[in-house]
């Protein structure tokens, strides 16, 4: 029985070993994922380092066209006041314009009327010149 016994604790003691062997194993396969894991995690730090400084790149690419795209906004507000100047300018020549045109309108109508006026004359004259004409050749037939 002791024999038994002895063999028991024998192969138990192998098992034991199997076990510790297999524990070991673990240990040192967790070890190595550990270390993967590490090493994922820095890189990864990395990649977010990275990605970080590229974003802070683009951001400051963005601010520097938002900057640009500012300067150009001022430039055309500034064109659109010379343009509404104009256009002021441009409305006070109209009005002006206007204001000759109602004023040539206003002379061409006179000058219809003065032409009228002196077409009429001048026929009524035409007619008195050859009515005295008439009257002297009747008074003087001789002559």
């Amino acid at each position: 029985m002791d024999k038994q016994v002895l063999d028991m604790m024998g192969k138990m003691m192998e098992q034991m070993d199997k076990l510790d062997t297999k524990m070991n194993g673990m240990q040192d396969q967790m070890n190595g994922m550990q270390g993967q894991i590490n090493r994922l995690d820095e890189n990864m730090s990395k990649g977010f380092a990275e990605v970080d400084a590229k974003f802070k790149d683009v951001d400051a690419r963005f601010d520097a066209v938002d900057v640009r795209f500012n300067a150009v906004d001022a430039r055309f507000d500034a064109v659109d006041a010379r343009f509404n100047a104009v256009d002021v300018r441009f409305d006070a020549v109209d009005a002006k314009l206007h204001g000759v045109g109602e004023h040539f309108e206003e002379v061409s109508k006179n000058i219809i009327a003065v032409r009228d006026t002196v077409s009429k004359d001048s026929k009524y004259l035409k007619y008195k010149v050859s009515q005295i004409e008439q009257d002297v050749f009747h008074i003087n037939p001789s002559q």
